[in-house]
């Protein structure tokens, strides 16, 4: 077991965990990106002054710094005009990453988690705060509430959950059960997809240890997987009428029909946008399956022949049709390097950080899944997460003496 530095809270250094929190939740108040971007800003100028003179080892950052460093070089061919700015803004949320490690690795074990689930309150009360403005969560003038929210609570559930229990936390607990609530709300079917398993995940985790809590573990495992399968069915029903909780239809079809309904009105096609998507990704794999056609070229090549704003950009074919071949080998290392970075730490590290390190993995793997639907790679968790992986396959596989530890 490795030797890890000693840990002293600083209240200063956990204030900043607000710093982004406060951000996120002005920009959905009064939708000015600029206070987003600089509260991300803040939040690493403060990581770097009270974590001075402790830095993070150069391995922990060179896999996401390798993807970061391919994606902005696809942005120089990509036809989007803004590629350039969004990879900085991209770089920014990299940074964020990077930032909140040293904050967890310096002062505060549970950074990470509380980071995510700070920024899962904010998005509850920008919710609520929508509600009461103009009556409803979901403020069309506002952009994508539904899919940003959904990702965030998909995103911070576990953590929630887990303070709730573990630390018998109050405001996580209200979170938690707030998240639940605002999910089903905004019919975000991302939200329900993803937030679902974690949690049943989280449950198995926390009840591993007791055999009382064993015997329940697997009634209130069946019966949160039978109401997910029960409000799954009416979110996805491809029924062709509209879906009860969130007013939309779903459809997974891609043939040439696509291409027609695209321009159609939006109410005549179900799920345009994310199918189109899946269209134009594969279209622009096979006409670059190398290199891809360029940082966020999809989005543009949408806007420019079908004159529709994207909604949903997955990770699969923003990383084919953007990144090519070249991005997909990228990826799927660094992921890989995560995920052992996890499993070692799980393996290795005192029973309590093991567990905290098995709730980190389960978030980072609800991330993944979000990526399945939604641009996380524009979103600073996904480079928290990322690099958590790293440094923790840094720190515990330099001692990984046991082969049994090792993830294959």
């Amino acid at each position: 077991m490795p030797n890890m530095p000693s840990q002293r809270l600083n209240p200063f250094a956990v204030t900043a965990l607000f710093i982004i929190p406060s951000g996120f939740l002005l920009y959905y108040i009064l939708f000015i990106y600029t206070i987003y971007i600089v509260s991300l800003i803040a939040f690493v100028a403060s990581a770097v002054f009270f974590a001075i003179g402790r830095s993070l080892p150069f391995r922990a950052v060179v896999p996401s710094a390798l993807l970061y460093g391919w994606w902005s070089l696809t942005a120089l061919w990509s036809p989007n005009p803004e590629a350039l700015y969004y990879v900085g803004v991209t770089g920014v949320f990299w940074l964020v990453g990077a930032s909140a490690i040293v904050l967890k690795e310096r002062f505060w074990e549970d950074a990470t988690l509380w980071l995510i689930v700070l920024s899962s309150a904010a998005c509850i009360i920008s919710a609520f705060y929508s509600l009461y403005e103009v009556g409803t969560m979901i403020d069309e003038s506002k952009g994508s509430m539904r899919s940003t929210f959904g990702t965030f609570l998909a995103a911070g559930i576990s953590g929630a959950l887990y303070f709730a229990i573990t630390k018998r936390s109050i405001i996580a607990g209200l979170v938690f059960v707030a998240s639940i609530f605002v999910g089903l709300q905004l019919g975000s079917r991302t939200f329900v997809l993803i937030a679902a398993p974690a949690v049943l995940a989280t449950i198995f985790i926390l009840t591993r240890k007791s055999e009382f809590a064993r015997l329940l573990r697997y009634p209130i495992i069946l019966s949160i997987a039978l109401v997910l399968g029960v409000v799954a069915n009416d979110m996805l029903a491809d029924s062709g009428s509209d879906i009860a909780i969130s007013g939309r239809q779903t459809s997974f079809s891609v043939d040439e029909s696509i291409f027609s309904e695209a321009r159609s009105p939006f109410e005549q096609g179900a799920d345009v946008e994310r199918r189109l998507l899946i269209a134009v990704g594969l279209e622009s794999f096979f006409d670059n399956p190398v290199v891809g056609a360029g940082f966020l070229s999809t989005p543009e090549y949408m806007l420019a022949v079908y004159g529709r704003a994207v909604v949903a950009h997955g990770f699969p074919f923003f990383i084919l049709g953007e990144t090519g071949l070249i991005g997909l080998v990228i990826i799927l290392i660094v992921v890989r390097h995560s995920l052992r970075g996890y499993w070692l730490a799980i393996r290795q590290s005192h029973p309590k950080r093991s567990e905290t390190a098995m709730i980190e993995m389960t978030t980072f793997l609800a991330i993944l899944g979000i990526g399945m639907f939604q641009q996380v790679y524009q979103e600073f968790y996904l480079f928290i997460f990322l690099i958590l992986g790293s440094y923790y396959n840094v720190q515990y596989g330099l001692n990984a003496g046991d082969r049994r530890a090792s993830f294959r």
